[in-house]
């Protein structure tokens, strides 16, 4: 019988599928998601490659479970920056700050690139990332609408360009 690592099979199923998704980071961040197998996430875990496949059925379904682990943190920034007491304008800058910091980081360039990359996610995944990203910019349409309202005249005509574009 193997070894479970955790006080549960729930917490050793956990910090598996966790050194897998930090080991995938890692491996596409280095090669990109093409140049990388699932024999390669294993071998990088310490794993046997049918093990990964028990976790995750594909390298899909692994970018897909790293993008939930990831946008989770930046909805709540999104939504704690939203929620603030400072000026509008301020918050919207705030918002696109930390945005644009999320983006930047290496890690996120890889997962983005593996998204494109990849063909082997399904349809119901796609519209869950779309949807998770929708719930992302829900904090910055509520930023935008208070700009809007605080707009003078010659401000107007530029955020409702942003809100637009943005939602």
């Amino acid at each position: 019988m193997p070894k479970i690592t955790g006080d549960s099979i729930a917490e050793h199923v956990a910090a598996q599928e966790a050194a897998v998704i930090a080991a995938t980071v890692s491996l596409f961040a280095e090669r990109g998601a093409g140049n990388v197998t699932i024999a390669d996430i294993a071998a990088e875990v310490g794993l046997a490659r049918t093990s990964v496949y028990r976790y995750f059925p594909t390298k899909g379904a692994i970018v897909a479970r790293w993008f939930e682990t990831a946008i989770d943190p930046v909805i709540e920034e999104g939504d704690r920056i939203a929620a603030g007491d400072a000026p509008p304008r301020e918050r919207l800058e705030a918002w696109v700050t930390a945005q644009l910091a999320f983006l930047a980081q290496d890690e996120h360039q890889a997962m983005i690139g593996a998204a494109r990359e990849l063909d082997d996610m399904p349809d119901d995944v796609h519209a869950d990332i779309g949807e998770r990203h929708r719930d992302l910019y829900r904090s910055l349409r509520r930023i935008l609408m208070e700009v809007n309202d605080t707009a003078g005249p010659a401000d107007d005509d530029a955020a409702s360009v942003v809100e637009t574009r943005v939602v």
